[in-house]
């Protein structure tokens, strides 16, 4: 009998610690005509409360997808802007790449970087995304001046749902950015999972 205890107060123990630990997969979904170098999410509150980046491989062309778990709830999420940021090179240019809500990156396209953005120029919002990958001095000094480039651009990036992915020096459009966020794990599914759980233990412990 103490066994059983045991096991049930293990098993509540992990939907109490599941539940209040509340996360959310956030999902970047980049479909692109050139390859991406460098790509990394950044996100942020509009109270500049929470913030963060996330680091993803380099793209190739075609579609890519990746998600991550994030603290928070889903709502909070609907109302962050959020994008992706990298690097290019084709055939013609190389540059920063910039995710944008639709509205905002219409108006940028054929734009340069500049006219577009405050806080770095081109050749300094590039040196940054590649600094994330530096050694942990130049890494941190490469997301603070990323966070205060989405600082001072924050009404530019992309809420939850389709950006525009533009690649700069010229301001083309090269694909777009799809970020969707889900809750995981649901309070509800656990407490299913747990009292199936409890079932099967109890039917055990009968048998």
């Amino acid at each position: 009998m103490n066994h059983l205890k045991s096991r049930i107060a293990v098993i509540g123990g992990l939907m109490l610690a599941a539940v209040s630990a509340h996360a959310d997969f956030l999902t970047a979904t980049v479909v692109t005509t050139t390859e991406l170098r460098d790509v990394a999410v950044v996100y942020r509150s509009a109270d500049g409360s929470d913030r963060g980046i996330f680091l993803l491989d380099n793209v190739a062309a075609g579609t890519y997808s990746y998600t991550t778990e994030v603290d928070g709830t889903t709502e909070q999420y609907l109302d962050y802007r959020i994008s992706l940021f990298a690097t290019y090179a084709d055939a013609i240019n190389s540059g920063a790449v910039v995710g944008m809500n639709p509205v905002d990156g219409a108006t940028a396209i054929n734009q340069p970087f500049e006219s577009v953005f405050s806080t770095l120029n081109e050749n300094q919002f590039v040196a940054s995304v590649q600094g994330l990958r530096s050694d942990p001095f130049t890494a941190l000094a490469s997301a603070n001046n990323l966070n205060n480039f989405t600082n001072a651009n924050f009404s530019k990036f992309a809420t939850i749902g389709e950006g525009t992915l533009l690649g700069f020096t010229d301001g083309h459009a090269i694909g777009t950015v799809t970020f969707n966020v889900s809750p995981v794990p649901e309070p509800a599914t656990l407490l299913c999972l747990g009292g199936g759980a409890l079932a099967l233990l109890r039917r055990r412990r009968r048998a």
